[in-house]
């Protein structure tokens, strides 16, 4: 991994994913979105178009791309795993169409895992495959749905049913938008950044060992410019590498196998934990903090 400054003069980290399919850089940092034109004038596409909602990401992405003489049209879709549906592709499909959505435009998914998979497989989909770039903005989209080509929509049958391994130009993992995050969901990604340390990089498990504290009270009102800042953003970086590079499909099957024996593990550990103390007095955790009216995360498409 290098480092270089991106237009705000802040550093980010950059790496360059192998993958089965094709290679794709990986930028990691306060600022990497700063680096979406960059990254998209690679296929001089003539126009971008946005997909979904997202306050503040939004507008910065929307301007960045303007500013680089792109024509941006915003899609909003449905929150989380509503979002991932073929009427919601379709909906998008329409919209492309009627707009003159070409292979010389791209696709930028900009929120969380949902919208990561959603932009994938329309990107995938529409006119054969066409270019797209990720702007993951939850902890767990930057470690895990945005990373690895993977895309998908649901079915009343089941998750990710339908879908494809389909490569990105880019990702772009800002660490700025994690200040949005509240403790639990940031928490929640922190599962996944486990995952990859017991599987590929065991570094992994040793930086949330000697930094548990710190990431356990994680506060997004504080957290840019912290040293917490640089751990997670390492952190982001040993989980996409171990997660991008699928050599084999008997990898990706380990992978697939975990998530399923991970939560078994967890009510293991819940049963034990009752029969050893049966009166149901733990204390566990801390107190969590109230996101009842925190962001959970930019939630937004674009295309």
């Amino acid at each position: 991994a290098s480092e270089e400054s991106d237009l705000n003069g802040s550093l980010s980290e950059q790496c360059m994913l192998p993958t089965a399919i094709e290679p794709y850089d990986v930028v990691i940092g306060e600022g990497a979105m700063n680096h979406l034109v960059d990254v998209r004038d690679q296929t001089r596409q003539n126009r971008a178009y946005p997909h979904s909602a997202g306050a503040a990401t939004l507008d910065r992405a929307r301007a960045l791309l303007r500013q680089g003489g792109y024509e941006v049209s915003d899609i909003v879709i449905p929150d989380a795993e509503p979002g991932k549906t073929i009427t919601v592709a379709n909906g998008i499909w329409e919209r492309l169409g009627n707009e003159g959505f070409t292979r010389s435009d791209a696709v930028v998914g900009l929120g969380g895992g949902a919208a990561t998979d959603l932009a994938g497989f329309v990107a995938a989909t529409w006119m054969r495959g066409v270019r797209y770039v990720n702007c993951p903005t939850s902890l767990l989209a930057m470690v895990d749905a945005s990373t690895g080509g993977k895309t998908g929509i649901n079915t009343p049958q089941g998750k990710n049913l339908v879908g494809s391994f389909y490569t990105p130009a880019g990702v772009l993992a800002d660490t700025k938008t994690l200040a949005t995050l509240p403790n639990d969901i940031f928490i929640e990604g922190l599962g996944e950044v486990a995952k990859s340390g017991f599987i590929r990089d065991p570094e992994i498990l040793h930086i949330l060992e000697d930094h548990a504290a710190e990431l356990r009270a994680f506060d997004g009102s504080t957290f840019l410019g912290s040293p917490l800042e640089d751990v997670v953003a390492e952190l982001i970086e040993r989980t996409e590498y171990s997660n991008g590079d699928f050599p084999t499909v008997r990898h990706q099957n380990f992978l697939e196998l975990f998530h399923c024996l991970l939560p078994l593990f967890f009510y293991w550990f819940a049963i034990s934990l009752f029969l050893s103390n049966p009166t149901g007095n733990y204390n566990l955790t801390e107190k969590s903090h109230d996101s009842s009216s925190a962001p959970h995360g930019l939630h937004a498409l674009l295309i």
